[in-house]
Formats: C-alpha cells, structure tokens, sequence
C-alpha cells in the first residue's frame, strides 16, 4: 500500500498493540506518530523523517500499522485549511 507524504496519521487507540505480530520497528514507528502528534496529526513523511530508518523500511512499517488499524488516515484536508481554533478565532470575530 502506497501512502502519500502528505497524508495524516491518527493512532486508533481502541487497539490494544500487545495482540498484534509487531516488530519492535513498528513499535517504534508508531511512538513516532505518537510523539508527534500535536494539534495536527503529522503527516506520513514527517514520520519518516523522524524515524531515521530507511525510507523503505518506515513506509512499509506504516503501511503495516494502517492495513492492521494500528493508524488510521486522517480525512482532513492535509494543507491550506485553517485549524478548528482558527475557525473559532474568526468565528468570534465575525460576531463582534
């Protein structure tokens, strides 16, 4: 399965990764997305790049976690959009 660089990781915690056949690299790839996760989730190449694991490795272990539902694919728009804050921000201000 091949993902966009762009596209945005969300972890499905309803999963529980113990019952799971998970290599430590997947392990360790999906603490990335974890540790990156902020107010945006971060998009797959932000992944690997903070991996430091080949490209070919961090993509398939990706991969691996989206096809168990480990991570999910975030449906948002990946660029260009405001935030929710953002939205309320303006939204505010319209009112005023």
């Amino acid at each position: 399965m091949a993902l966009a660089p762009d596209a945005r990781l969300v972890m499905n915690r309803a999963v529980d990764l113990r019952k799971l056949p998970l290599t430590p690299v997947d392990f360790f790839i999906y603490s990335r997305v974890e540790a990156l996760h902020g107010a945006t989730p971060p998009t797959v190449a932000e992944v690997i790049a903070a991996s430091g694991q080949p490209e070919s490795v961090a993509s398939g272990s990706i991969s691996k976690l989206v096809e168990l539902g480990v991570l999910q694919l975030d449906d948002a728009p990946s660029s260009g959009t405001s935030s929710p804050t953002s939205r309320l921000v303006s939204s505010d201000a319209d009112m005023r």
